[in-house]
């Protein structure tokens, strides 16, 4: 979990009937440090005797191998995580913190999925437009020359028909060729109604490749501007234990806790 953090507890535990075993599990958790325990006790006040195991000094160090089992098993730092990002609370960080962080980084993943979008994209529409936009000057071009052929074919015509009424004899040769040159002429303009049909055809046809491109390329965006709330994100605890290696512990000594003995001999702390 990257964490480097440092715990210091004082317990308190009673002994077993025995005195041989520290009953780790019983133990208390002084706010206390060891130098703030009194050193001397009450005026007036008398030592309990200890039972036999607690006088024997070899059983210090089982207490302390016993606290180091019972701190791995029992003392943990509960996290909380949010998976799909891989990000893990700090140590004491409020959980509405922890929930803004979290939105915070979705939104900053969200504006880095949405700039490799528009860089996937833009190409391909910047394409997409070219390609339309050079179909589309080759429809207006298709056009012009239909239109200028239509002209010329009209003016042939004319100039056939009035060879025809005025010619004589030669002339009429000039007159039969200008008719087949009117007549060639008439067919281009067919050839090229149909040029301006498939050109038009071209621009639909890329028109509509670059709707669907742009309506996919909004649907993902849209699809990536959802960022969730702060209280529907989908949260995890994760319990991190010590590692044994890093528990130490330090002072392992006896202590006398204060009670008091009423008239009637009943005893409770103090």
């Amino acid at each position: 979990s990257k964490l480097d953090i440092w715990t210091t507890r004082v317990l308190l535990a009673p002994f077993a009937d025995d005195g041989r075993e520290a009953l780790w599990d019983e133990a208390l958790t002084l706010e206390t440090g060891l130098d703030e325990l009194d050193r001397e006790p009450l005026a007036a006040a008398t030592y309990e005797a200890l039972p036999a195991g607690a006088t024997s000094a070899k059983n210090f160090a089982a207490w302390g191998r016993s606290l180091k089992t019972a701190l791995y098993q029992s003392i943990t730092l509960d996290l909380m995580t949010y998976a799909a990002l891989k990000l893990v609370s700090r140590p004491g960080e409020p959980e509405g913190d922890f929930r803004a962080r979290v939105v915070q980084a979705l939104r900053e993943q969200r504006d880095l999925e949405v700039a490799k979008l528009k860089t996937r994209y833009g190409a391909k529409l910047q394409t997409l437009g070219d390609q339309l936009r050079r179909a589309q000057e080759r429809v207006d071009r298709e056009k012009t020359q239909a239109g200028q052929q239509k002209v010329n074919t009209v003016l042939s015509f004319g100039a056939t028909l009035l060879g025809a009424f005025l010619g004589r004899g030669l002339a009429r040769v000039g007159t039969v060729g200008r008719a087949t040159t009117a007549m060639k002429n008439a067919s281009k303009i067919g050839k090229e109604r149909a040029d301006v049909a498939r050109a038009a055809e071209s621009v639909e046809v890329l028109q509509e490749r670059l709707n669907d491109m742009q309506q996919q390329f909004d649907a993902e965006v849209a699809a990536l501007q959802e960022v969730a709330a702060p209280g529907t994100l989908d949260i995890e605890t994760r319990t991190v234990r010590p590692r044994k290696s890093d528990i130490t512990v330090g002072t392992v000594g006896l202590c006398w806790t204060p009670w008091r003995v009423a008239a009637d001999g009943t005893a409770e702390p103090a």
